[in-house]
């Protein structure tokens, strides 16, 4: 695929959302031979170029940025070492500097969570305790978190079924929106603290695939708070990708 032609489909991107058909007919103004199959490899293309991101449901539109998650390097060796050592485990780990920026509690509590598959969690925690001088805390109840819970501690959580991963360990996007809405460990740490307005500015402002973000949720029990923050966010995207037989937990 030429470079020049690449750089024309990118120019003739708009703001609106496409479906896949709609890329075909735009496809098809540079590439008027090409078959279906030839423009479902360009729009794979144009997403892995960063040009077009996906919603989900076969839905496009112009890429944004790429959120990434900002983690100490002490505790990204220990990622990366987990994820080397553990190939058959997925793993979601999320730096409370994150958390404390988005609640607006910047110096707040210091912790790093790590949560992993619930057949790898014991190996898993006993591997921290070797790689880090860190407390290590696995599955601390709310009264364990009181009492034991120091700066730096890192705490081992079961990874509920069919989470977003990433490849390197870190929280998604989507699974970052999802568990700051419902999950229990942070609503603990940060009572009665709502993330709702940082995080409509993130989905405004970065790739968020809407459907995999409303599958978790639904596997979360939290379909509604996530659609609504999602229509509150990208009302035209989420008017196009979102069928109302995904709206029921």
């Amino acid at each position: 695929m030429g470079e020049e032609r690449f750089q024309n489909i990118a120019d003739s991107l708009t703001d609106e959302v496409y479906s896949r058909l709609a890329l075909y007919d735009l496809i098809f103004r540079f590439y008027p031979a090409y078959t279906s199959s030839s423009c479902d490899w360009v729009i794979g293309s144009l997403t892995k170029r960063g040009v077009l991101r996906a919603l989900g449901n076969g839905y496009y539109a112009k890429a944004k940025a790429t959120w990434e998650f900002p983690v100490p390097p002490r505790r990204l060796k220990v990622v990366q070492k987990l994820v080397a050592e553990f190939p058959g485990s997925s793993f979601a780990c999320i730096d409370s500097g994150i958390v404390n920026e988005l609640s607006g509690m910047v110096g707040g509590e210091d912790w790093f969570l790590i949560e992993t598959s619930k057949r790898d969690i014991f190996p898993v925690y006993m591997r921290c305790r070797e790689l880090s001088k860190a407390d290590v805390l696995l599955t601390p109840s709310e009264h364990e978190l009181n009492y034991y819970l120091k700066p730096g501690s890192i705490i081992i959580s079961p990874l509920f079924s069919k989470s977003p991963c990433r490849d390197n360990g870190l929280f998604t996007i989507e699974k970052l929106i999802v568990d700051l809405m419902e999950e229990r460990l942070i609503g603990y740490l940060y009572p009665r603290v709502s993330f709702d307005e940082k995080l409509i500015e993130i989905i405004r402002q970065y790739n968020v695939n809407l459907i995999t973000c409303i599958n978790y949720a639904r596997r979360r029990k939290a379909t509604k708070r996530v659609v609504d923050l999602l229509r509150a966010a990208l009302p035209n995207e989420c008017k196009e990708v979102i069928a109302e037989d995904l709206l029921h937990d």
